[in-house]
């Protein structure tokens, strides 16, 4: 008497080949999957001719690897950390990848490679140039004058309102933030106002008036 070969499990097999009386068989998964929930591994052929326990084939689903190492001062681009899913590793602006930037799940449930690390690179921005009837601050972050993150800050004169944002940084692309600022002249009377509204401080709002090149208070 024969039981038939059992119905093996997508992405499984059968291990035996004698399915008669009395005769055993176990499901295994193929490389890189594993049986999923409390599932009986092995049946027996029965003198009714069918396996016991009579149960549906286990489920055989991708292995999992775990969540990939972090990588400092950047991301890890991908949510798929099943068997033959993969991560992608990018690295902040002003900073460059070194090592191998896609890592895949393998059926070993190990990453593989090595997890990569960013390390900051020499961007540059040019010469900000100075404003007119200011004094300026720099205030470097690397090995060159106008490195990345590098700040620059304006100060007028005595005598002089600062038209714009007082500071401005390199960003990682080599160019810088925001445009120079303008110190205008302050003057007690003039003609032909216009109302320009100071905004960019953060808690008091003063409203002044510009005339040519020259601010009203």
């Amino acid at each position: 008497m024969s039981c038939g070969m059992p119905v093996p499990p997508v992405n499984g097999s059968i291990v035996g080949q004698d399915f008669s009386l009395g005769a055993s068989a176990t499901y295994q998964c193929n490389p890189g999957f594993r049986l999923s929930g409390p599932v009986t591994t092995s049946v027996i052929c029965q003198e009714s001719g069918r396996w016991s326990p009579i149960e549906a084939p286990p489920r055989c689903v991708p292995g999992h690897c775990g969540t990939p190492e972090p990588i400092v001062n950047g991301q890890i681009i991908g949510e798929n950390y099943n068997y033959r899913g993969s991560v992608v590793y990018q690295c902040n602006p002003g900073f460059r990848l070194i090592g191998v930037s896609v890592r895949i799940c393998e059926q070993d449930h190990r990453w593989s490679g090595r997890t990569p690390v960013c390390v900051r690179k020499f961007v540059n921005c040019t010469e900000p140039g100075h404003v007119e009837n200011s004094i300026r601050q720099v205030l470097p972050s690397g090995p060159h004058r106008y490195s990345f993150q590098t700040t620059v800050s304006y100060r007028c004169n005595p005598g002089y309102y600062l038209l714009g944002t007082s500071s401005i940084s390199c960003q990682g692309d080599g160019t810088w933030d925001r445009s120079l600022p303008k110190c205008l002249y302050v003057t007690e009377k003039c003609t032909n106002t216009q109302t320009v509204t100071e905004a960019h401080k953060p808690i008091l709002t003063q409203t002044h008036k510009l005339c040519d090149n020259k601010v009203a208070l």
